[in-house]
């Protein structure tokens, strides 16, 4: 599909200010503990009795940093703790803007908790290690974009989300 150009540059305006506006509101919810609690309550709804954290009325969990990254200034997110039981982990929200974004969760053990994923004009990858599993804990948002399935939801505008398992085989990864 051609756009006019003058269209086109309206929609990218359009399109960034709905991004900076979703990734400010982010990264405001990610400052409170109570908002952390809810985040992690929905993404325990969304296992449902997959998860082994049953029966437990407030787990207790570990928190990753949140991150944004703008125009390649910025690190990206990495867990590479390895555990011997189930770990619940909480993901702070990442924002990616103009950039590739990797966060990477490699406990095999981890139930890994995403609060918030804004992805604008960006690429965001979730490399997640083969036998962890992970949520979105807010319901997503596509426009112009694409997150793959299986990868949450997160708000997405004019980008892409995917997930990418590591150390599933000797054959390589999926």
């Amino acid at each position: 599909m051609r756009l006019h150009y003058g269209l086109r540059q309206i929609l990218v305006t359009v399109s960034l200010g709905i991004g900076f506006n979703m990734a400010a509101q982010a990264a405001d919810q990610g400052q409170s503990a109570d908002g952390d609690d809810k985040a992690i309550a929905r993404c325990l709804e969304v296992w449902g009795k997959a998860h082994p954290f049953q029966g437990v009325e407030k787990p207790s969990y570990k928190t990753m940093a949140a991150n944004v990254k703008v125009m390649g200034v910025g690190d990206g997110i990495e867990d590479h703790e390895m555990t011997k039981k189930a770990q619940l982990i909480l993901v702070k929200p990442s924002v990616a803007v103009m950039t590739k974004n990797r966060i990477r969760m490699l406990n095999p053990m981890g139930w890994y908790c995403l609060k918030a994923n804004v992805t604008v004009m960006s690429k965001t990858t979730l490399e997640l290690a083969c036998t962890a599993s992970v949520a979105d804990s807010i319901q997503g948002v596509s426009v112009l974009g694409s997150n793959k399935s299986g990868t949450g939801s997160g708000v997405t505008v004019m980008g892409k989300t995917e997930i990418k398992r590591v150390g599933c085989s000797s054959a390589g990864d999926k």
